[in-house]
């Protein structure tokens, strides 16, 4: 994922910010699922320095914040009747 002069790479179960409203470039290699999704940068709550900060790299499910998203999007996926079973096995590794 790049995204002005930021560059990170994203594994297996990862997730990244970026910001819709300026260039980016996803290149992606090999066989693999993604999703995106978008939320109002108002509904985050976040400050817009933290909220730039965020763009500088991606963020593992398997511990700190990547932990919490990655529990709030499977207890979504659950409330409106996805099995995220499987999905949960990639996304925690």
């Amino acid at each position: 994922m790049e995204q002005g002069r930021r560059r990170g790479p994203i594994g297996v179960g990862d997730f990244a910010r970026y910001d819709l409203r300026r260039r980016y470039q996803l290149t992606l290699h090999g066989d693999f699922h993604y999703c995106v999704m978008t939320f109002p940068r108002m509904a985050l709550g976040v400050p817009e320095p933290a909220l730039e900060a965020m763009v500088e790299h991606a963020f593992a499910t398997a511990s700190g914040v990547g932990q919490v998203f990655a529990s709030c999007l499977l207890s979504t996926l659950e409330q409106h009747g996805v099995s995220p079973s499987g999905l949960r096995r990639r996304i925690t590794g």
